[in-house]
């Protein structure tokens, strides 16, 4: 714990939330996560699964990218865009 720079004990369900949430991060599923978690129900795999902020925000990026793809705009999301504010308020 000392080498990790770890300096009080932490519960083990923070390692848990970690792992989850970057397994999601990284576009692991979640019939895969729910799995390596050793859940039988996806609603208790998706309370493990938090998005960082930063995440949202890429994700709607791409996502606006791809649905403007047809007119030929890759721009990122505008600055003010209601759905980018929702995501980094997140």
């Amino acid at each position: 714990r000392a080498r990790a720079g770890i300096t009080k004990p932490q519960p083990w369900k923070i390692l848990r939330h970690t792992f989850g949430s970057r397994l999601a991060m990284a576009g692991v599923d979640q019939p895969a996560i729910q799995q390596f978690m050793g859940h039988t129900s996806p609603t208790t795999t998706a309370r493990y699964m938090h998005l960082s902020p930063t995440y949202l925000r890429d994700q709607m990026s791409k996502g606006l990218a791809y649905s403007e793809a047809g007119s030929g705009a890759t721009h990122d999301a505008p600055a003010d865009s209601p759905a980018l504010e929702a995501a980094e308020s997140a």
